[in-house]
Formats: structure tokens, C-alpha cells, sequence
């Protein structure tokens, strides 16, 4: 243990941020913490700004799509539901493929 000594991190996953972290040193009056939020996240990530782009372009086509995809399940342990959802990946992957492939990609 004296081997770790000054150089433990505490964290609290119950609190509402993804990651709330206190250095073992803090005090009260001085506390060393480390938070990362959801907001934190979505800014770095820039999600609002790139849903807000699909919203402006997605088509019809698309929609239908993702919508045939969400459809099967694509988180499964069995092998025939997943090589179901595989063949519908594979023939929706056209459509998808040249929609992200044209229209997100010129805004990063």
C-alpha cells in the first residue's frame, strides 16, 4: 500500500455525471476533482450539431432504412437471428452507405 502512496484517485459512480473523481489528498477547503458530463460529452462529440445536419438531409430512403434495421435484432446470442440481421445490413448497407458517405462526411 505505501507504494500507492499520493497517487489514488476516488470516484463516486452514483452521482449524475458520467465521471466524478477526488484526488485522495483533497481537502475541504481545497478539494482536487475531476467531473465529465453528459453536456461535456455532447459538446466534444458535437452531437446536436451532427443531428441536427441529418435531420436538414435524411430522405425518405433513408429512414426507411434504419428503420428496417432497428428492426432486427443485431444484439443476439442466437446464430440464425443474427445472420438475419446481417443480411439485412448487407442489403440496406447500399442506401446508408451512400448517404453518410455523401452527406456527413463533408461536414467534419
Amino acid at each position: 500500500m505505501a507504494e500507492i502512496g499520493g497517487r489514488c484517485v476516488l470516484i463516486d459512480p452514483d452521482r449524475c455525471d458520467l465521471s466524478y473523481c477526488m484526488h485522495e489528498n483533497s481537502a475541504a477547503e481545497d478539494p482536487q476533482l475531476f467531473r465529465y458530463t453528459r453536456n461535456q460529452q455532447s459538446k466534444e462529440r458535437q452531437s446536436k450539431r451532427f443531428s441536427n445536419i441529418r435531420k436538414k438531409v435524411n430522405t425518405k430512403a433513408v429512414e426507411e432504412a434504419e428503420g428496417r434495421l432497428a428492426e432486427s435484432p443485431s444484439r443476439t446470442l442466437e446464430i440464425t437471428e443474427f445472420i438475419e440481421h446481417l443480411q439485412a445490413r448487407a442489403q440496406e448497407s447500399p442506401i446508408l452507405h451512400e448517404f453518410y458517405e455523401r452527406h456527413l462526411a463533408k461536414y467534419q
